[in-house]
């Protein structure tokens, strides 16, 4: 099994260059790449995971690669059905919605396998994997991972449309890695519950068992009451299926939640004394201590007592409903907005610092993707400022769709219009 980055290239590399214009540049990996190899990193982990991943990929390839194919499978599906769909390496959005669409319309492609298999006029090529591909989803392991995947996929696929927004705050994406942490030990208590929904889906089946030749090996004097390998050779094939491919991905998926997380958890904490109003000096002090061992160029003592002046002044101006906290954002636009930098300089300064650490850049690829797709090679003569409008047009492609083309379309005849009105 090969080993996963721990934290994505790009960003290494952006980290390499800014450390060289300046030594205390904070390095935060992206929080919607992060994500990805979390994920990728649990179905790596066992086979059963790896096994579902590839059978989802198979269907989607088996019956797009043959028009033929396509259209047995289009028969079966009822008219909002959702067809399968093929699973990206990098984005976890498309892991979320093959694995929804496979679910939705598993007995469609279960009718659909069966005709393939069952009709003597198709090669004998595809007949053939359309029995492999109906064997592997009639295993009730494979159902039991859609509905998992299903669950899990679906957290992770909101909590990465959240984080890569730009106006996104490190704090609120280190809350969000923790709400993930809490759904996966949630869901550890949930596997009776996902093996009805399964054998619900896939009645009568049971779980496949495993033969094995048991190696008989002597026992040795030093060895005492250690539980050798046929210790799990007695479980049942159920527990077996538990032990060996239920927890060890929810052990993956909390071991590197926990572990990616905690870059955006500790930085938080660092500038998380600057929203609390309710702390005395002295524990002002104590942050502002902390904050300037990774700042001791922009922070200085001095901090302390303008940052007590400031949560007075904004207790007693705002009265906030929750006068213990507010956020770094209101902090930023009430200095802003009451044109008050003057009277607190470094306040001001460190909370700019920390909202304009960038915690993603999804966003900035998103862009990249969007003009690979329209600078082809069908397109090589284009000119500049043809391609930056429709660059523009499709990266904001949801704005856009709010606007009315008829309306345009009359505006721009009527400007057009070469007749002379009478």
């Amino acid at each position: 099994m090969t080993m996963q980055p721990i934290w994505p290239v790009g960003t290494m590399e952006w980290s390499k260059k800014s450390s060289k214009k300046t030594k205390f540049a904070r390095f935060i990996p992206c929080a919607g790449h992060s994500l990805n190899l979390v994920g990728r990193s649990a179905v790596d982990c066992c086979l059963d995971a790896v096994n579902c991943s590839g059978v989802i990929n198979e269907i989607y390839i088996s019956f797009s690669s043959s028009t033929k194919r396509w259209a047995v499978l289009k028969s079966h599906l009822e008219p909002q059905s959702k067809v399968p769909k093929y699973l990206s390496e990098t984005r976890w959005e498309a892991h979320a919605k093959a694995t929804e669409a496979i679910l939705e319309s598993y007995s469609a492609i279960i009718g659909a396998l069966n005709d393939l298999y069952s009709d003597v006029n198709m090669k004998g090529d595809t007949r053939l994997k359309a029995n492999n591909l109906l064997q592997k989803m009639e295993e009730l392991e494979f159902v039991f991972m859609l509905h998992f995947w299903n669950c899990v996929l679906d957290h992770f696929h909101k909590v990465n449309e959240a984080i890569q927004k730009s106006d996104l705050l490190l704090s609120t994406c280190a809350n969000l890695y923790t709400s993930l942490q809490d759904i996966v030990q949630e869901i550890r208590e949930d596997f009776d519950e996902l093996e009805q929904q399964a054998k619900t889906t896939l009645p009568n089946v049971d779980y496949r068992t495993v033969r094995r030749i048991k190696i008989k090996r002597n026992r040795q004097g030093n060895d005492g009451s250690a539980s050798g390998p046929d210790a799990l050779d007695e479980l049942s094939s159920r527990d077996k299926f538990r032990v060996k491919s239920f927890i060890p991905i929810l052990d993956a998926l909390e071991t590197n939640l926990r572990r990616r997380g905690a870059v955006y958890n500790n930085i938080a904490k660092m500038f998380s004394f600057l929203a609390n109003l309710s702390l005395s000096k002295q524990e002002i002090q104590q942050g502002v201590e902390l904050l300037m061992e990774a700042y001791p160029e922009d922070v200085d003592l001095k901090l302390t007592d303008e940052l007590l002046h400031f949560h007075i002044y904004v207790k007693k101006n705002h009265k906030p409903e929750e006068k213990s906290h507010l956020s770094h954002t209101d902090l930023y636009q009430i200095i802003y907005k009451e044109n008050i930098q003057m009277a607190f300089p470094n306040v001001e300064a460190i909370l700019r610092l920390f909202l304009t650490l960038m915690v993603t850049n999804c966003s900035g690829e998103r862009s990249f993707s969007s003009l690979k797709r329209i600078k082809n090679e069908l397109r090589s003569s284009m000119s500049q400022e043809r391609l930056s409008a429709l660059s523009i047009l499709c990266i904001e492609s949801d704005k856009l769709r709010q606007i009315d083309i008829d309306e345009l379309l009359d505006d721009f005849a009527a400007i057009k219009y070469r007749k002379i009105l009478l």
